[in-house]
């Protein structure tokens, strides 16, 4: 079981793909994150085993940088309207599939507008997210890590505490009982 699927854009947030991917891994360990680039050794059929990896997932975080909605491919279109792009097509199964989708918005990089996304996945654009910024990346991921951990089952819970209570990054005025 996989538990946190990774899901980026490699033009787009690469920097906060390694940073994300090396505190969840620490946090949960390797064997629970996937993430395409470490994850899928070399002769595995990539379609199949990233199917499998995403459908055994219990939250699939999204990241989305500055460039998230504007990366072109090889002919000058916008790859996410390709409907077999990889990010789209991994954000549509986990939808139908009613895992939790997380937009993990990186540096100032507000939420899409869902006029901008293709409709299959307009269904991110109604997410709360979690902002992981560079001048603040240690609460950031500290409070991407409550919420994740929140997320999976108590066996695949964080192994070590967060600095944040949960119920601080919440919001809440005063921490549950």
């Amino acid at each position: 079981m996989t538990g946190i699927f990774v899901n980026y854009r490699t033009h787009d947030a690469m920097f906060g793909a390694d940073l994300i991917d090396e505190r969840l891994r620490a946090d949960f360990g390797a064997r629970h994150v996937f993430r395409d680039h470490r994850s899928v050794r070399p002769g595995t059929a990539f379609p199949p085993e990233l199917w499998t990896r995403l459908q055994g997932s219990h939250v699939l975080l999204t990241l989305i940088g500055p460039y998230w909605l504007s990366v072109l491919d090889d002919q000058g279109r916008r790859r996410l309207d390709d409907p077999r792009d990889y990010v789209r097509r991994e954000i549509r199964r986990a939808l139908r599939w009613e895992i939790p989708v997380v937009p993990v918005l990186l540096g100032d990089t507000p939420l899409p507008d869902p006029p901008a996304v293709p409709e299959d996945i307009r269904g991110l654009c109604e997410r709360a997210g979690v902002r992981v910024r560079s001048h603040s990346a240690g609460p950031d991921l500290d409070a991407l890590v409550a919420e994740v951990s929140a997320l999976l089952p108590a066996d695949l819970a964080v192994r070590r505490s967060p600095q944040v209570p949960a119920a601080v990054l919440r919001g809440a005025a005063h921490p549950a009982p």
